[in-house]
């Protein structure tokens, strides 16, 4: 079976050294390899994976270029490289999309706490309007981060986010809103968000996992770690012990992200 991990994240070999302790340190979180692009491919030869999708964050304007540059740069044999934006940076968003477009990056990643903003605010309605023309896909933090207190992206915000922009291809992380699974139940559901599965297996029961992901429907839950902050092997035995028929793992797993990403298959 092939397995492309929708959510992981890595590092410029000196920028892991400092990140990955700090980022442990403040989120109490033991990391599965170093943050490397060596310590990802290990991991996913260990779990069997085919590509990882990489979501870098810029935390400050001006690391926008050369992380996008980094990225675009890895093996894309083994790599889906995301770019990533400022979005309070509202003079440089279109150019900064551009950028990634002409990479070849499928889309970008933002992190409401990181990057201190609400989904909602009409300041990033910018950011979305250009990703909807452009038809690029937007994988969101949702839910709580362990490194902060305050929740920035709670479901009931991003689901004023697909009604405000209905077009919008849009992958909510962690099931849509970490450990707000009532919120998710209720406001995200049924609606046209894609569901990764990146720290929900391990809290949330696995029986109310597959009903909510079938609610949801299949096709639209796509298999994430957020590695290096969970074991890829791990979470991948997680999913197929969790009571999904074998065709809506393969779903899960592949086809899903292949069909999101416009991928031959």
């Amino acid at each position: 079976m092939k397995i492309i991990d929708i959510h992981t994240h890595i590092f410029p070999d000196p920028v892991a050294e400092r990140a990955i302790p700090k980022l442990s340190a403040t989120s109490g979180i033991t990391p599965a390899h170093n943050g490397t692009v060596a310590g990802l491919l290990s991991s996913m030869q260990r779990a069997n994976i085919t590509q990882s999708a990489l979501m870098p964050v810029a935390t400050r304007p001006e690391q926008v270029t050369r992380i996008n540059q980094w990225i675009a740069q890895l093996d894309r044999r083994r790599f889906i490289p995301f770019g990533t934006l400022y979005p309070l940076d509202e003079e440089a968003v279109e150019t900064h999309i551009t950028q990634v477009i002409a990479l070849g990056m499928p889309g970008i990643k933002l992190h409401p706490n990181y990057q201190n903003f609400i989904p909602d605010d009409e300041r990033i309605f910018r950011v979305y309007e250009l990703l909807e023309r452009y038809g690029l896909i937007l994988l969101i933090h949702c839910g709580k981060d362990l490194s902060f207190d305050e929740i920035k992206a709670t479901p009931e915000r991003i689901r004023r986010v697909i009604d405000s922009f209905p077009r919008l291809r849009l992958i909510g992380a962690h099931f849509g809103g970490f450990q707000l699974w009532d919120e998710v139940e209720k406001h995200l559901i049924g609606t046209s968000i894609y569901l990764e599965t990146s720290f929900t297996l391990p809290f949330m029961d696995s029986a109310r996992f597959v009903l909510l992901a079938r609610a949801h429907k299949i096709e639209r839950i796509l298999f994430g770690t957020d590695s290096p902050w969970a074991e890829q092997r791990e979470e991948v035995e997680r999913l197929k012990r969790c009571g999904f028929s074998p065709d809506e793992l393969e779903d899960i797993f592949y086809f899903n992200a292949m069909r999101l990403l416009n991928l031959s298959l």
